[in-house]
């Protein structure tokens, strides 16, 4: 299986084109690099991973939010400050995400509530607990080992999916860096963003308070090894703080594992639900449709690489 977080290559995709073309942005042109990018991805991974392809995507409204309210809270400021026109981005990410449900093969999933990144998480512990891997023909699955776990690649720059590398059968791609990125001990990875937090994402770290990120002249306190390394110690070595921590780094250890950890997934079991149901129930466009769609916005150059879809 390969799963694509949408909304992170999308803006990847734009990002890298405002930068070559001095912000001279088309809707065909991103058009073409989008899936160009895809076409290259699934002629690159799908004989290691599968012909499956899902795409991630974001619904509307997080819950991260509703749980706590300064979650990307400077995430329109930082809009406000940049040279792109986010209006037209937006407008060219939904228009390419309808194209894509109506003429590619691939299952799209999105439920409202929930970001791509649970989309993801979800899926992987889904696959994980249901699915072994699947053999290319029936001989050599009389002699698979039963427990044999269905490789996963995750395309994404994201390195939040790093934790997720405690399953053993995931890795990462990164378009960013052009290449895998991997982490030797996702574990270790995982407890430490969780300890110091996503500034990101508007998360501090547990020795803060809430709004640090928000209130004008207030800031962070430091994070310092000192303070992390005995933390860190008994988190790896029991998946607890130590007895004597303080309560109010308990709360935003628990604060910030809520909003962060992919891998103990924090999601309500009815979200977690809704994204299985609609994977299960996603429908994908017959394959006949590419062309179709090459031929309405004139794609003849991806005409060629047809088949890679």
């Amino acid at each position: 299986m390969i799963i694509v977080d949408f909304s992170q290559i999308m803006i990847l995709t734009i990002s890298a084109a405002a930068n070559s073309f001095n912000n001279q942005l088309s809707e065909d042109m991103i058009r073409h690099i989008f899936l160009n990018n895809i076409a290259g991805y699934r002629k690159k991974y799908s004989k290691q991973f599968g012909d499956e392809m899902i795409i991630a995507c974001d619904g509307k409204g997080y819950w991260r939010k509703e749980y706590f309210p300064y979650y990307k809270a400077k995430r329109a400021k930082g809009r406000a400050e940049s040279p792109l026109d986010w209006d037209f981005v937006f407008n060219c990410i939904n228009k390419i995400y309808s194209e894509i449900e109506e003429y590619f093969p691939y299952k799209i999933v999105r439920v409202d509530g929930c970001e791509g990144d649970d989309v993801i998480a979800v899926l992987i512990d889904y696959i994980n607990k249901t699915r072994t891997k699947k053999s290319d023909n029936d001989f050599d699955a009389m002699f698979e080992s039963s427990d044999e776990k269905e490789p996963i690649l995750i395309i994404s720059a994201d390195k939040d999916f790093l934790q997720l590398q405690m399953y053993k059968n995931v890795r990462q791609y990164s378009p960013l860096k052009k290449t895998y990125i991997s982490e030797d001990n996702a574990k270790y990875s995982r407890y430490e963003k969780i300890l110091r937090g996503d500034a990101g994402d508007g998360i501090v770290n547990v020795f803060s308070d809430d709004d640090c990120f928000v209130v004008d002249g207030k800031r962070q306190k430091q994070a310092t090894e000192k303070k992390l390394m005995p933390l860190l110690k008994s988190l790896m070595e029991n998946d607890t703080l130590p007895e004597d921590t303080d309560y109010t780094i308990k709360r935003n250890f628990e604060r910030n594992k809520k909003l962060i950890d992919l891998y103990d997934l924090q999601i309500s079991k009815e979200l977690y639900d809704n994204i299985v149901k609609c994977y299960n129930s996603a429908t994908v466009a017959p394959r006949a449709n590419i062309l179709k769609y090459f031929q309405k916005f004139q794609l003849k150059n991806l005409m060629n690489q047809i088949d890679n879809f």
